[in-house]
């Protein structure tokens, strides 16, 4: 953000200047934050929306301290972050089937009924260990199980090491899941009522896998075709695994038009043996191209045609080989990519961090002034699992952060405030923030009347501050260096400002 400081008592601030910086929407929970109440470890994997804005999500907590036991947690809160009172037990589902669950995919219908898949692992038994096993659950609009689904609203398959990554909802309301049967990438499906559609495959199963194509699959999205591409590792060579993707039609058949007779697998990296190369998520983009990302030796993001080949307008001809931390991303519909990951902000202590580039590769120097944006919410550790773009301003990532001795459950809101053009910066009031550099308070005058006002540090760390009337009084113990300013007026204008602590 170009922001003109200068010696006087107060800064005037242009908003001609603007560019997109980012900040946790004050709107949103607690200051852009929320933490799922939970008695101790607790995670969100995956999260959806329905039409009306609420947020679900699917996650696992830890039955107490130890215990190696962890249930399917299912929330749903309101687009303001407010958790559903009449969803769960106070906006929160605790599911329990086996041993352990673990979510992996959540999709909310039409009809507002919630779909989670993923693993559940049955626990140990006296002649041995168990297994894990894929399953997908339905819940009420109120979060219990749905009974008129599968055996009470737990579909379990019984073939032992599945999971299923992605659900997938079809024309006639059937529902196809796909993931991995022993070891090998399969495709599963079921017809409305959550039993096994046997006329589909071999007992409602296609696998994937083939001699020569040895495929482990991560993550799947639908084509505009109404097919799926699905994305992961070869594993013919075990000493030397290749990224692996393909594209298969709603019978389980590949499509002979993508890669060659549907399958590509290439050895991005072969410089050293025993380098890992997989790809772990897809995402399609508004123009209908396609971005993969996952690892070798480093992080890679690969964009392809419809046909499975690479873009070469994209990076370096279709590849882009990057250090940015990398756990999930998505496509906004300018096609600009937001990447996000998790980063060391100190010993012993990961945060939060979302990069963003142009739809050509290249980092997009309006996004944060170029620069990764880091967020510390916490002394310990802090991990992205997940991102979704909602809109060329707004973004939610969830994932887990640290408070009260655990990791908790945490979804997160954050906003771009853009800049604005010649027109409408005529029309803008002079807003004056003063004194800055500052001691204990800030004062913000020109803006109407605040509504709510707080400061965080350049990690992304919040302060303790609190307003009264349009002055945000913050303790005078607090250690010199950059700071910012993330406010809301009655009226609903943001203003953001950049600060120095003398």
């Amino acid at each position: 953000m170009k922001t003109f400081f200068t010696t006087l008592f107060f800064l005037v601030i242009s908003f001609q200047f603007y560019c997109q910086n980012i900040s946790l929407d004050p709107g949103y929970a607690i200051n852009g934050v929320l933490r799922l109440p939970a008695p101790s470890t607790s995670e969100i994997n995956s999260f959806d929306f329905d039409q009306n804005g609420n947020v679900y999500t699917a996650g696992s907590t830890l039955q107490g301290s130890g215990s190696g036991i962890f249930r399917l947690t299912v929330s749903k809160s309101g687009p303001t972050g407010v958790l559903d009172s009449q969803f769960g037990t106070n906006g929160i589902s605790t599911i329990s089937f086996e041993n352990s669950e673990y979510p992996l995919d959540i999709k909310v219908l039409p009809n507002s009924k919630i779909l989670v898949s993923g693993s559940a692992y049955t626990g140990h038994t006296p002649s041995g260990p168990g297994i894990h096993i894929g399953f997908l659950v339905r819940l009420n609009t109120d979060g219990t199980l749905d009974h008129t689904f599968s055996n009470n609203g737990v579909f379990r398959f019984t073939g032992s090491a599945s999971h299923f990554t992605s659900i997938h909802l079809m024309d006639d309301s059937s529902i196809m899941l796909s993931g991995n049967i022993n070891h090998e990438a399969a495709l599963l499906k079921l017809n409305p009522t959550g039993n096994v559609d046997l006329l589909f495959g071999i007992n409602g199963i296609k696998n994937l896998s083939s001699s020569g194509f040895n495929f482990l699959l991560w993550k799947s999205v639908p084509s505009d075709e109404g097919n799926l591409i699905s994305v992961g590792y070869d594993y013919t060579d075990l000493g030397n695994t290749k990224i692996a993707y393909c594209e298969t039609d709603m019978q389980g058949n590949f499509v002979p038009s993508f890669g060659t007779g549907g399958k590509v697998v290439l050895d991005l990296y072969n410089g050293i043996p025993n380098i890992t190369e997989l790809l772990t998520t897809i995402k399609k983009a508004p123009d209908g191209q396609y971005y993969l990302g996952g690892y070798h030796i480093s992080n890679v993001l690969i964009r392809i045609n419809a046909d499975g080949s690479f873009d070469p307008a994209f990076a370096s001809a279709g590849v882009l080989t990057h250090a940015t931390p990398f756990k999930d991303f998505d496509i906004q519909n300018d096609g600009k990519i937001l990447l996000a990951g998790t980063k060391v902000i100190s010993d012993y202590n990961y945060g939060y961090t979302v990069t963003r580039l142009n739809s050509n590769g290249n980092v997009d120097i309006t996004f944060n002034s170029g620069t990764a944006f880091a967020l510390d919410l916490s002394p310990e550790n802090d991990y992205i699992q997940c991102l979704k773009s909602l809109g060329p301003d707004t973004f939610m990532i969830g994932g887990s952060s640290y408070e009260s001795g655990a990791a908790k459950s945490t979804l997160i809101k954050l906003i771009l405030n853009s800049a604005l053009t010649t027109d409408e910066v005529s029309a803008q009031p002079v807003i004056q923030i003063y004194p800055n550099p500052f001691k204990d308070r800030i004062t913000v005058n020109g803006a109407g009347k605040l509504n709510k006002a707080v400061i965080y540090n350049a990690a992304g760390r919040l302060i303790p501050s609190r307003l009264q009337d349009n002055t945000i009084l913050i303790g005078a113990d607090l250690p010199k260096g950059v700071y910012f300013l993330n406010a809301e007026t009655q009226k609903g204008k943001t203003i953001t400002s950049k600060l120095i602590k003398e």
